[in-house]
């Protein structure tokens, strides 16, 4: 679960990395369903942070994260 990947995560997360988890766990079912754009906008961090965040967890692609949310 994407609680779990974010916990394993969050000693390696950036700062900019951390709002969106925060973000994220928070809304789960919104982020599902957010551009990476979006999501960004929402964290108010940049959209290279949110791809990296993905990347973090273990995902090659956005999208990845997406479906997991979902």
């Amino acid at each position: 679960m994407i609680q779990e990947q974010i916990s394993r995560a969050w000693n390696d997360l950036s700062n900019a990395q951390r709002k969106i988890a925060e973000y994220v766990l928070g809304n789960i079912e919104d982020a599902a369903f957010m551009t990476a754009e979006k999501l960004a906008e929402a964290c108010d961090v940049s959209e290279a942070s949110v791809i990296r965040f993905a990347n973090r967890l273990g995902y090659e692609r956005y999208s990845e994260l997406q479906t997991e949310l979902r």
